[in-house]
């Protein structure tokens, strides 16, 4: 299952099938890396994010958008026991939720100010210019 955090949708919900419905990382404030192989703390890698169960259903949410877009993972696996050197990816029954997070719109704000900045200048340039030229007379 591949879900999307946007900055139109910063809410992304998910429940594991019956009888996979075991979520790893089991603590919610962890998730995978975008392979499903290595536990990420989730306040380092989004500060703002949260995983929150109600009934079985997962929601996933960001409030601030990364600079950069990344992609997470939740692994859905069965209650069964297994050998601990299994990962829960190599039971038969598990499925992965991959959660892409997008980069947060920096770039127009930038570029806003920027071309604020650079009318300000002009303008500011072109009153120091009026006035030399003015005092000169």
């Amino acid at each position: 299952m591949e879900l999307e955090i946007t900055n139109e949708s910063k809410i992304a919900s998910f429940q594991c099938d019956t009888g996979i419905n075991n979520l790893t990382p089991e603590s919610a404030t962890e998730i995978f890396d975008e392979y499903c192989h290595k536990s990420l703390k989730l306040s380092e890698e989004l500060p703002s994010a949260k995983l929150e169960t109600e009934n079985g259903r997962r929601t996933f949410s960001v409030e601030h958008l990364p600079v950069n877009a990344a992609t997470y993972c939740y692994k859905c696996s069965s209650p069964g026991v297994y050998d601990k050197k299994e990962l829960p990816s190599q039971n038969s029954n598990a499925c992965t939720v991959k959660i892409k997070v997008s980069a947060a719109n920096v770039g127009s704000a930038a570029a806003t100010s920027a071309t604020t900045g650079v009318a300000s200048a002009l303008v500011l340039g072109s009153g120091i210019s009026l006035f030399f030229s003015l005092s000169i007379l």
